[in-house]
């Protein structure tokens, strides 16, 4: 006949349960910060500067990232565009955006 787990065996078996589930909370934690940022076009990126929409932009290699002072219609706040060589002329830009 089986006995009764000792209370080290439900220690563990607690501990390991708390630790699946606090992992599982960071999983979509981090999932959910993915689905936050809306991308746009250069384009909206320059309108939403115009229009002084930008709190804060990050500038990297090959994108920009920033923040909006009011979320999008889609409830994101933040955003990331293809960041674009500005010494093409406009013209040029506008095509490449399309």
């Amino acid at each position: 006949m089986k006995s009764e787990p000792s209370m080290k065996n439900r220690a563990v078996l607690v501990a390991s349960l708390m630790g699946v589930a606090f992992g599982i909370m960071i999983l979509l934690s981090s999932l959910g910060a993915l689905t936050t940022v809306e991308t746009i076009s250069y384009s909206k990126f320059e309108e939403l500067l115009a229009q002084g929409a930008v709190t804060e932009v990050t500038i990297g290699t090959d994108t920009i990232e920033g923040k909006l002072k009011a979320p999008f219609p889609s409830g994101k706040s933040a955003f990331i565009t293809n960041r674009v060589d500005t010494r093409w002329p406009k013209s040029w830009r506008r095509r490449a955006s399309q």
